[in-house]
């Protein structure tokens, strides 16, 4: 749709990737899925239009191809100014609030030269992560696997590579059959220790419809049981 008040009375058509109407995020579709992936394309961060009380990413891709490569593309749903519609005020957040994190690693040991991050050769791999107070207080967070190339013999690099596998949940971002979104993990006392020890993890699970959007709490048994795949 067209937004007339975005740049100095300029107009600009804004996209979204919510179902047709509103209501669900989902990834985009073949054609464009695919124009991203042969463009080396692994993330895409939008910032309208709202969806839900936290941070949502979308994962698609992500299966073996003939040749034997995995590649997924991000898609990370950040706004979410109606996080609380029940909150009084004009602030429709209430006190929820997500931070995304993308950290990019080089293959140039001085990672704070300006000459390596802007050199696309020294890129090795990046890692989205997502943390943050739901409306009601409780907190929520994930690490999602790193994308990029796997390093070879740079033994920082793939302590840093090893590191993010270890953290990462491949679980959130997957859609169930029935539709339900793997959003994030929920943490008990603001201490990720369900990070390190997977089978105690709680996943917050949502399906938005119209401007509604339904949250339920599952177990890792009962993500395996809706049928969504860890790939």
């Amino acid at each position: 749709f067209g937004y007339a008040r975005a740049a100095g009375g300029r107009s600009v058509v804004i996209s979204d990737y919510l179902k047709e109407g509103g209501g669900h995020p989902v990834g985009p579709g073949p054609e464009v899925w695919d124009f991203l992936r042969r463009g080396g394309v692994r993330r895409v961060v939008v910032g309208h239009k709202p969806f839900g009380d936290a941070a949502t990413v979308v994962v698609q891709g992500g299966e073996l191809d003939a040749a034997g490569e995995a590649f997924a593309t991000e898609i990370i749903v950040g706004d979410t100014s109606f996080s609380d519609p029940s909150a009084s005020g004009e602030d429709t957040r209430g006190c929820a609030v997500s931070e995304v994190l993308i950290s990019n690693y080089f293959s140039d040991s001085d990672v704070s030269s300006a000459d390596a991050a802007d050199d696309a050769s020294n890129h090795a791999f990046s890692v989205l992560q997502s943390h943050g107070t739901l409306p009601d207080g409780r907190l929520c967070g994930f690490s999602l696997p790193p994308r990029g190339e796997v390093p070879g013999t740079d033994e920082p690099l793939r302590a840093h590579w090893d590191q993010a596998v270890t953290q990462s949940d491949s679980f959130v971002g997957k859609t169930a059959p029935d539709g339900w979104l793997v959003r994030s993990v929920l943490l008990s006392g603001g201490v990720q220790a369900e990070e390190s020890r997977p089978s105690l993890r709680k996943y917050i699970l949502c399906r938005g419809s119209g401007r509604r959007v339904d949250y339920k709490v599952e177990s890792l048994e009962e993500l395996r049981s809706l049928g969504i795949s860890q790939l």
